[in-house]
């Protein structure tokens, strides 16, 4: 953790948050996304972080960033890139809010503290696993809880990753095994 908070500060002057949304079945609404953006956007300001906007898939997820009315400058480059120049961008940051499993993974493969932002039982699941807060869902009443979760939020040690990578290593075996 303080070897990916060393190379943050070399980066960036003040914290920056990495945030990968997604859509997701209940964002039928424009209200519905402008209140998750609002709520992100008041969370960073009180506790003095930039944000960040890392589309997993460029495709749909920028879409939806720009539809949102997200700043060109706040979005991180991703088109064309291989999924490990994607983790070195979240690894950049100090926190990343993710609606997407894959952002949780980087995240932790990266050692920086993460939030999800549930939508689907694998991502909070994982969310779980690696001790990161959940947020339930997008409605007012979870949102209210960004604030907190992203203040409590800590990133797992490298000890702890290690045990997951080689549990996961015998799982990969036992299941070719099979």
């Amino acid at each position: 953790a303080l070897a990916t908070e060393k190379r943050t500060a070399r980066v960036y002057d003040r914290p920056v948050w990495c945030v990968a949304l997604r859509s997701w079945p209940s964002a039928s609404t424009p209200d519905a996304e402008g209140t998750l953006l609002k709520t992100i956007r008041s969370a960073a300001e009180m506790q003095g972080a930039t944000l960040k906007f890392l589309a997993m898939q460029p495709a749909r997820d920028r879409a939806l960033i720009e539809k949102l009315g997200v700043a060109r400058a706040e979005i991180m480059e991703t088109e064309n890139l291989h999924p490990r120049g994607i983790m070195r961008l979240a690894g950049q940051s100090t926190l990343l809010i993710a609606m997407r499993l894959h952002a949780l993974i980087f995240a932790a493969a990266q050692g920086v503290p993460c939030v999800a932002i549930s939508y689907d039982p694998k991502g909070k699941s994982l969310a779980q696993l690696i001790g990161a807060p959940v947020i339930e869902n997008v409605s007012e009443s979870e949102l209210a809880k960004l604030q907190a979760a992203t203040a409590s939020a800590r990133p797992r040690s490298t000890l702890q990753i290690e045990e997951m990578k080689t549990k996961a290593r015998r799982n990969a075996q036992l299941a070719a095994g099979l």
